[in-house]
């Protein structure tokens, strides 16, 4: 009976395939090849940490916001839920499920030819961190071009400003062509961002041939789905009967035993208890016990012949 629900469900499948002329197994091929570089495909609001703590979203934690829909390198997973990651250089941690592992090389991973303006009204420094007390590593001057665009960061708010949003920016002075600056820039002071399009690049799910879309248009209806499921409770439901039965039967046996012990036993005729002394005689009927000899006499009185009696007769009729 352990085997019954296996047994019905597998019958059900195979009458049902039989029925649809399908075969009874599918099987599904990668259409791509893994890379040696795993890639992952970035999603909404994923954070570049730091460190491996990522609940801590303050910017001192932070580097900047990936952009979405792009790639990073993933380099190790330290655990089910944080990965280390390579974003163009830029080594951090995320957020496991902000990222989405792909099977393929994307041809555009990262932003590219994304920069930026300095307003003409005014300069800006460039910092080390997004905010106004934090460390200038660069005067940029106004109207300055072309500075390359990374990624953005929720900051501090400076004063005289309405947004908390900094750039993370590569900044090559005009002074030293040669030298690469890179840090934060309050966004209010920068113009003409570079529109950001989202990278269409994600898995291709391969052609479905025939057979599987058959499969899949297949859709199982309310009242078969029931019979199934009625199929596959049955056998337990039988087996749970049998052994209510079962444990019932026992019950009533055992109470009826333990009745029968308990019934009191029947006190021994008055005429069935044997005398222990004389003095139980007192007040109780006498009788003559039958001996062998009143018998025999009654017997041998019983076998006496019995003559015939006559009359009689008078003499004197006899003449």
């Amino acid at each position: 009976m352990v085997f019954a629900p296996l047994v019905v469900v597998m019958s059900a499948g195979y009458i049902f395939r039989t029925a649809r002329q399908a075969p009874m197994f599918y099987g599904r091929a990668s259409a791509y090849v893994p890379s040696q570089v795993e890639y992952a495909k970035i999603k909404k609001d994923c954070h570049l940490f730091t460190t491996s703590d990522i609940s801590d979203l303050s910017y001192r934690n932070v580097k900047f916001i990936l952009p979405e829909s792009y790639f990073v390198v993933v380099l190790s997973h330290v655990s089910s839920s944080i990965a280390r990651v390579d974003y163009d250089g830029q080594v951090g941690y995320v957020d496991a499920s902000k990222i989405k592992v792909v099977d393929f090389v994307p041809i555009q991973p990262t932003l590219e030819g994304i920069t930026f303006d300095i307003s003409s009204k005014s300069g800006t420094h460039i910092r080390l961190a997004p905010s106004d007390s934090a460390e200038i590593l660069e005067i940029v001057p106004a109207g300055a071009s072309s500075l390359i665009y990374v990624g953005q960061i929720v900051g501090d708010i400076p004063v005289g400003g309405s947004s908390n949003i900094w750039y993370l920016a590569v900044y090559t002075p005009s002074s030293s062509t040669t030298s690469v600056i890179e840090g934060y820039v309050y966004s209010e002071r920068t113009t003409n961002l570079t529109p950001i399009k989202a990278n269409a690049e994600d898995i291709i799910e391969p052609p479905k041939n025939e057979e599987q879309a058959d499969a899949e248009s297949f859709a199982i209806s309310g009242a078969v789905k029931g019979i199934l499921i009625a199929l596959i409770c049955l056998p337990i439901l039988l087996v749970f009967i049998l052994l209510l039965v079962g444990q019932k039967r026992s019950t009533k046996r055992a109470k009826d035993i333990e009745k029968e012990l308990s019934k009191p036993e029947k006190p021994a005729k008055k005429s069935d208890r044997k005398i222990h002394s004389i003095d139980e005689l007192e007040g109780q009927p006498l009788s003559r016990k039958e001996t062998f000899l009143n018998r025999k006499k009654e017997a041998s009185a019983s076998l006496k012949p019995v003559f015939p009696t006559y009359e009689v007769i008078d003499d004197d009729d006899l003449l």
